[in-house]
Parts: structure tokens; C-alpha cells; sequence
């Protein structure tokens, strides 16, 4: 029989507070100590990181904090590059990672892998500090075609390549903050004007690209990045330089935290890259794939026209540097399939 929940005195004051005076500061905090809400629900779910609150529920929690602690918050929105990500970070442990269904059942209460993170945002009008709340894999979508159209992230890739490689849905949420955190503080890094914040692995590459992370990014001056434009490093320059390959090699490297090569090294990798004038360019290097990946398909099923198998020997000039990247290829599409073998290249699970 399930216990029956009484609440205290203190929870009884504060839910006539809240609801005649609005959120006090002190008794708000005690509410959050008791890991529930006022109608005695947990904050957050069994054993999860994740919050037990609807949006709605969440983000009246957040307002009510805003408005009771004014001094504080004006302090972090004067301070603070990314204030509400700030306050996002500070409140969580209290209430739980803003994770929610999405479509038509947005902001419902959803077990991990099920949703998607959400972050906060300023939804008030001018002058107005209200916050909103709003998906992850919706605010990416709508930061222009050229974002829209890269390889991306969002927590469900983390939970299940952590679920394939033994890890907690907790330590695959932690992982994944930490991610976006060192996305943030890379994006915050530019060293000043004349430089543009670009991939080392060109963005136009469709083979072998890691997407949209601070492993794969850089700032680079305006010159030396326009000479660069969409030349390519190689696999054993990215292998050297700690650069992932594909979005799976990202991943393993980020729950194992592997630290990164120094950004003066990247400085020296780019510069090489720009001043090699015989570098082949990702366009080019498309091509050169997709005939291989073509050919694949063709003759996956004869196996007597020169290839053998599903990854057997090309007879084309140059097209037999594409098999490891036609396999990474599969792995960003699917990389929860693939299991850490704490090396390159991976594994099916």
C-alpha cells in the first residue's frame, strides 16, 4: 500500500503564500529541500536526474524564483554571457533537467529517451524577465539552413550510446550538459575581430564529419579561413589532432573525456591545411565517395566485377580511401548500434 503523503506545516504556509502573495524566497527554497512540490509530488523522477514537473509546472517554479530574488538575477544578467543557461544551471539540481515530450504532447513529463532536453529562453516581453522553455532539437532546427542541414546533437544520442556501452541514463545527461557547456564556452572564446569561429573538418564534407561540436571547431582569422574555405584535413591528422570522425567517435570521446590537443596545435593544422594548395577539397571528395558508395550498391550483389563483399577492394584509383569513411558514414547515422571498443575503428555491438 502506497504511504500516504502529509504535508508539513511549513508546506502548508508556503502554499498559501504562493498562492495570496506570491513565491517567497525562503519557503520556496524549503519546498525544494523536501525534493516535492506542494501537492506532495517529487520534483524529480525515481532514480533520474530528470524532472517530474510539466513545463508549465517547471517554469512556474523558475518565474517564481526570478521575482522573489531580483537583486541575484539582475547580478547574473549583467554578468553572465548566457544568463538564463546560468540560471537553467542553477536550478536544475532543485528541480530536475528540463526534459519534455515534444509535438503535440510537448512539455509533458517524459522518461529519458523519450523527449528531448529543453532550455530556457527569455519569453517576456521588452523589459520583461519571464522565462520559457523551449526543445533543444527545435532551437537547432531554426538557426538556418546551413545548421539545419549538419550533423547535430541532442541528449537521446548520448542515452543510447551510453545504454550500448554500459553506462546510466544519469552519467549519459551529465555527459551530454558537459558537452553543450564546452560548446558554449568554445563559442564564447573569440580571441577578438578578424576571426571567424569554423570547422576544422569542412562543414560541406558528407562523409566523415563530425558536425556541429567544440572538438570540430575553431577560431580561425578571416584570411587564413577563406584560404582554407573547404579544404580537407586527413583522417591521420584528425586521428593526431584528436579531431572525432564521425559523430559516434565524438560521442565515445566525450563520455571517456578526452582532453584535447592544444589550441595553438589546431592553429598550426590550419595554417597547413590553407597553404597546401594541392589539398583536396570536400566537394571533390563527395564525389569521389558517392562513386564509391555507388559502386558499392551496384555490386554488393556480384561480387565477380572486382568487389568483394560489402566493403571488398575498389579497383578505381584513390576510391579505396573510402571504405573507413563509408563505415563511419553508417555509424553517424545509427551511432547508439555501435559499442566502444576504447579505440578507432569501432565495432557492431
Amino acid at each position: 500500500m502506497e504511504k500516504t503523503y502529509i504535508k508539513t506545516p511549513i508546506q502548508r504556509l508556503a502554499e498559501f503564500t504562493d498562492d495570496k502573495l506570491g513565491t517567497s524566497r525562503r519557503l520556496q527554497l524549503e519546498r525544494w529541500k523536501t525534493g516535492r512540490t506542494l501537492e506532495g509530488t517529487p520534483l524529480k523522477q525515481k532514480n533520474s536526474k530528470l524532472t517530474n514537473l510539466t513545463r508549465k509546472q517547471y517554469l512556474k517554479e523558475v518565474n517564481g524564483w526570478i521575482q522573489s530574488n531580483k537583486q541575484e538575477w539582475q547580478k547574473i544578467r549583467a554578468t553572465d554571457n548566457y544568463p538564463w543557461q546560468t540560471l537553467q544551471s542553477k536550478l536544475e539540481p532543485h528541480l530536475g533537467v528540463m526534459y519534455w515530450k515534444r509535438g503535440d504532447n510537448a512539455g509533458a513529463v517524459a522518461t529519458a529517451g523519450t523527449g528531448d532536453t529543453f532550455t530556457l529562453y527569455s519569453a517576456g516581453k521588452k523589459g520583461e524577465d519571464k522565462a520559457g522553455g523551449k526543445s533543444d532539437i527545435d532551437r537547432r532546427s531554426n538557426r538556418g539552413k546551413r545548421s539545419g542541414n549538419t550533423i547535430q546533437y541532442n541528449v537521446n544520442d548520448f542515452i543510447k550510446w551510453g545504454r550500448r556501452n554500459g553506462y546510466s541514463d544519469n552519467q549519459a545527461i551529465e555527459t551530454y550538459q558537459r558537452f553543450e557547456l564546452r560548446n558554449r564556452q568554445q563559442q564564447g572564446e573569440k580571441p577578438g575581430p578578424g576571426y571567424q569561429n569554423d570547422h576544422l573538418k569542412a562543414h560541406k564534407n558528407e562523409y566523415g564529419n563530425p558536425g556541429e561540436t567544440w572538438r570540430n571547431k575553431l577560431w580561425i582569422k578571416n584570411k587564413t579561413n577563406g584560404a582554407k574555405s573547404d579544404k580537407n584535413v586527413t583522417i591521420k591528422e584528425m586521428r593526431d589532432n584528436k579531431i572525432p570522425l564521425s559523430k559516434s567517435s565524438m560521442i565515445r570521446m566525450e563520455f571517456r573525456d578526452i582532453k584535447p590537443v592544444p589550441n595553438n596545435q589546431l592553429q598550426q593544422l590550419t595554417n597547413k591545411v590553407a597553404n597546401d594548395p594541392l589539398r583536396i577539397r570536400a566537394r571533390d571528395k563527395n564525389k569521389l565517395l558517392n562513386k564509391a558508395n555507388q559502386k558499392m550498391m551496384i555490386n554488393k550483389s556480384n561480387p565477380s566485377k572486382g568487389f568483394k563483399g560489402g566493403f571488398g577492394n575498389y579497383e578505381d584509383e584513390g576510391v579505396g580511401q573510402a571504405k573507413d569513411l563509408l563505415f563511419r558514414t553508417f555509424q553517424e547515422n545509427q551511432p547508439h548500434l555501435f559499442i566502444d571498443t576504447g579505440g578507432m575503428p569501432w565495432r557492431l555491438g
